[in-house]
């Protein structure tokens, strides 16, 4: 069962909205735009981790006067302001807006976990593109006891009835 915005804000699911008028939508919440990082290395990642390293990062700047930033195409890590608290039996997907989808841009790995209290994080792929820092949305949805399907984030319940 999908969970509506004003439900997931309402539960603490989502929190730190910076306008709960524009971010609630019948279907999930947008999440706001705080940061952009690129990677400057690659990481290696082996069967028992006794070789990890994990990438270096470095965060873009937004031009200061129009408050947007320039992405040449490829992927970025994408912090946003809000909050996730997901409970155990739920579980939490960000979905790109169709307004970045239609200009190029694509989400991977926006999932939140359960357990997970903390600012939510996304890997994006973009066309190169501007982007706005105050405008930029991306949709978070909760599922409560969802069956799989394909429309949505899916999750099913541990818990027996």
């Amino acid at each position: 069962m999908l969970m509506s915005g004003a439900s997931i804000v309402k539960q603490g699911i989502v929190r730190n909205l910076r306008s709960a008028t524009q971010q609630l939508q019948p279907c999930g919440v947008d999440l706001s735009l705080r940061r952009v990082l690129a990677w400057t290395s690659p990481a290696t990642i082996d069967f028992d981790n006794s070789h990890r390293q994990v990438a270096n990062i470095s965060e873009l700047r937004f031009n200061k006067d129009t408050e947007t930033i320039k992405l040449r195409q490829g992927a970025y890590l994408v912090e946003f302001n809000e909050t996730v608290s997901v409970p155990l039996n739920y579980m939490g997907q960000v979905f790109v807006r169709s307004s970045l989808w239609r200009s190029g841009g694509h989400t991977y790995g926006g999932r939140c976990g359960r357990r997970l209290r903390r600012r939510s994080w996304c890997i994006a792929r973009y066309k190169e593109s501007s982007w706005h820092r105050s405008s930029q949305r991306c949709q978070a949805r909760a599922d409560r006891d969802a069956s799989v399907g394909r429309q949505g984030c899916k999750a099913k319940s541990k818990e027996k009835s």
